[in-house]
């Protein structure tokens, strides 16, 4: 927060000296504000910028969207979306990610998907972080048939699915009471993306998974069937 400051007279030292800050100047401003979680600053900020003719771009907008995101304040969030779009400021796959973690942390998984629905529409290319919190939701709610249709989603298109969105169903499945198909195997079956996971990772996302049911987690061989068993089975249990 001290270089906040900092920053903040640097930029009143710029008015008094009759320097007339840019749409970069604010967009710094603006970006080191909210992530300190200065809501109030900022949004006096935008309002000045407006004052001093200056139009605000995507940074701007995204740093504020991201600032309310942190906070749970969607509404907020979502009117500067809006109101971003009535300016024709096209927004990025940040801009939508930020969005669609707040809808899944809020428990509203099913708008975040309207909204990677509408990014797809409109040629905005998802990232792993953008199928990964939607997943998270899913798996959250404990829908682990849509968490599976995003990752299929995700493979579709071209995004690998990585040890993150592996971890999340697995936890997702053992959190359901869904220890048989909590698998490997069952995964795979669903979707063939997790191949290039190392198999010592799996193994370690399944550890943790059995361990917080109270069970041994066995392997059936080389291939990827993993099984979370009882803790009395007689199998080769993982080292």
């Amino acid at each position: 927060m001290a270089n906040v400051k900092k920053a903040l007279r640097l930029y009143q030292g710029m008015l008094g000296g009759g320097m007339h800050p840019d749409v970069v100047t604010f967009g710094i401003l603006m970006d080191a504000l909210c992530k300190a979680g200065e809501l109030l600053a900022a949004r006096t900020l935008f309002v000045h910028m407006a004052k001093l003719g200056v139009s605000p771009d995507l940074i701007v907008y995204s740093s504020l969207i991201g600032g309310h995101c942190n906070s749970w304040n969607v509404s907020e969030a979502m009117h500067l979306f809006l109101e971003m779009e009535k300016f024709k400021i096209s927004p990025d796959v940040l801009t939508y990610s930020v969005l669609m973690k707040c809808f899944c942390g809020l428990g509203r998984t099913e708008e975040a998907d309207v909204s990677l629905k509408r990014m797809n529409s409109e040629g905005v290319i998802a990232d792993s972080v953008t199928y990964n919190s939607i997943i998270d939701g899913y798996c959250k709610k404990g829908n682990m048939e849509k968490a599976l249709e995003v990752c299929s989603q995700m493979t579709k298109k071209g995004v690998e699915p990585n040890v993150i969105a592996f971890s999340t169903l697995i936890d997702g499945y053992c959190n359901a009471g869904k220890m048989q198909s909590a698998t490997t195997q069952e995964i795979h079956g669903h979707s063939l993306c997790f191949r290039q996971i190392p198999l010592c990772r799996q193994r370690v996302c399944m550890e943790s998974c059995c361990t917080k049911t109270g069970r041994s987690v066995f392997f059936t061989g080389e291939k990827l069937a993993v099984m979370c068993g009882a803790k009395q089975h007689s199998g080769n249990r993982m080292p």
